[in-house]
């Protein structure tokens, strides 16, 4: 009987409760829709904070990668540079950029990614080169087996 009496007080509480719940952070939000396969909403969401806070790299790059997914290179790599131009440390960029150079090697478009690779040979000549000479032999074994 005092259950049935408590138990408006309990929506109400339940209500509140929700209610007062935090917003997910739009990073938490951009994830999520990630998640969801939902590329064009995350890059949206993180063109958004970035209008409200200035010199964030990362969010150049994680719309980069949205942009990778949505088979948009182009677009991926100007998001790049734009980390480049906000700061971004080289190992993140060069991670980037091989992904970058990896997206067109899985089409047998070997040529474009050694070219990619070349452009930002700068940032860790030591490295870019490895990933080059991979691509290289990599290209050799599928001239091979035609």
């Amino acid at each position: 009987m005092k259950l049935l009496n408590l138990m408006p007080l309990l929506v109400l509480l339940a209500i509140f409760t929700n209610a007062c719940a935090p917003a997910p952070s739009p990073l938490r939000l951009a994830k999520s829709y990630e998640q969801k396969e939902e590329y064009q909403k995350a890059i949206e969401v993180y063109q958004q904070i970035i209008k409200n806070k200035s010199q964030i790299y990362i969010y150049y790059l994680l719309i980069g990668d949205n942009y990778l997914k949505l088979k948009n290179p182009d677009l991926a790599e100007d998001n790049y540079i734009l980390a480049i131009e906000n700061n971004a440390e080289n190992e993140f960029i060069i991670d980037r950029i091989r992904l970058l150079a990896r997206y067109f090697a899985e089409q047998n478009d070997f040529e474009q990614a050694i070219e990619i690779l070349r452009k930002y040979r700068y940032l860790n000549p030591d490295s870019i080169d490895f990933s080059i000479d991979g691509l290289h032999k990599d290209s050799i074994k599928i001239e091979d087996e035609k």
